[in-house]
């Protein structure tokens, strides 16, 4: 949250500019529901595998002692890390404040805030006869989940257009900067009805690490149609499509891309 205050006030002074350029310019505020669609590459962290970080931490002994309990006291090793992290589509929040000048031309300062989950399977090695075929020496494969969580918010600065038709109806399109935040908030692995937390950082032991809000920046385009409703109203449709890059935990960076369909309400003031 402190980082949007601080570029809120560095953003103030472009928006007033823009405010100055003609004395029929307008403020207009909205509120819109979005469904956030993301690229899938920087949910890889969630796998674990950076630096050995799962592996590590199943050897801790009393965290080893445990897995092995669950699999009814047989030893096990890890066979493979999850191959396809994969992240969640989510409702997203967005906050939009706009300048309007000149010919339907308008500044606009947007922020979204949406939280990811990523998920997918790894498996372990068990030193048991397979289930599937007592014949065999084969060893068993457990199958185990493991899933992470992080919030984003992206600060939006961008110039749009409004094309205004008769009936009041009316396009939007708009591009401008990306300015994003990256916070993971845990990071689990379920084996045989058990759940664990993994340690966010590489040092397995150190459980107490202070968070980390990671920065990206990138560029971002939106077109939408919309209803002048009445008094100022408008009712909107509008797609985001967002290529920024994404730092997870200064682990793994990537640049997205990002779809946000959403709709709302827009209000002139």
């Amino acid at each position: 949250m402190k980082q949007c205050i601080y570029l809120f006030l560095i953003f103030s002074p472009v928006l007033l500019t823009a405010q100055e350029v003609s004395d029929s310019s307008n403020f207009k505020l909205g509120i819109f529901a979005g469904y956030y669609i993301s690229g899938d590459a920087t949910a890889e962290y969630y796998s674990g595998r950076d630096n050995n970080r799962l592996l590590n931490y199943m050897n801790i002994q009393e965290i080893e002692r445990q897995i092995k309990e669950s699999l009814d006291g047989y030893n096990f090793e890890l066979a493979e890390y999850a191959q396809d992290m994969r992240y969640n589509n989510a409702a997203s929040f967005e906050l939009q404040a706009s300048y309007l000048f000149g010919n339907n031309w308008n500044i606009s300062l947007r922020f979204h805030s949406v939280t990811l989950e990523a998920a997918s399977i790894f498996t372990l090695r068990v030193d048991r006869t397979n289930q599937g075929n007592p014949n065999t020496l084969d060893p068993y494969l457990e199958e185990a989940k493991i899933s992470g969580k992080e919030s984003r918010s992206h600060i939006d600065l961008g110039l749009g257009k409004e094309f205004v038709f008769e009936n009041n109806l009316f396009i939007l399109t708009e591009a401008g900067f990306d300015l994003n935040f990256v916070k993971v908030k845990e990071n689990k692995m379920q084996i045989a009805g058990r759940t664990y937390s993994l340690p966010l950082y590489t040092n397995a032991l150190n459980q107490q690490a202070s968070p980390t809000t990671t920065i990206g920046t990138g560029v971002y385009l939106t077109a939408g149609a919309g209803f002048r409703v009445s008094n100022g109203m408008d009712f909107l449709l509008k797609t985001t499509y967002m290529n920024t890059k994404i730092n997870v935990n200064d682990v793994v960076v990537d640049r997205l891309n990002i779809f946000i369909p959403s709709v709302g309400f827009s209000k002139m003031f």
